[in-house]
């Protein structure tokens, strides 16, 4: 799929609306960050050190959906109402976090200034 089918087809438009929050929500990160994209949709953040010798640190999280409207007949429960059996919640997407997760580490970076941890040699 080449650029341009992302960019007309609308089952990609969540995400490209996602990546534009994400640049208006922490612009600090997005003006001091290498962002690359991988396959228009994949983002990497990449914060320098100061020293590049050193190995990088990683974190990491994602932001994909498989739909569930083509196997609703091979779910326990309805996807989408988060049934609790007393043990566990049955839903699409229960067991994660993955937009909350990518949000969360976007916040937890020091240049997006909602954290003030120290800066290392690895992320300045």
């Amino acid at each position: 799929m080449s650029h341009a089918d992302v960019e007309r087809d609308p089952r990609f438009a969540p995400f490209l609306d996602f990546h534009a929050y994400l640049a208006t929500t922490y612009p600090l990160v997005h003006a001091t960050a290498r962002l690359d994209k991988i396959n228009r949709l994949s983002l990497v953040y990449t914060f320098a050190g100061s020293s590049p010798d050193l190995k990088p640190s990683l974190l990491a999280a994602h932001q994909d959906v498989v739909p569930a409207q083509t196997s609703l007949d091979r779910w326990t429960y309805p996807p989408f109402e988060g049934v609790f059996d007393g043990k566990v919640v049955w839903g699409r997407g229960a067991p994660f976090f993955n937009s909350c997760s990518l949000v969360g580490l976007l916040r937890l970076t020091p240049r997006a200034g909602g954290c003030q941890a120290p800066l290392t040699a690895r992320t300045r």
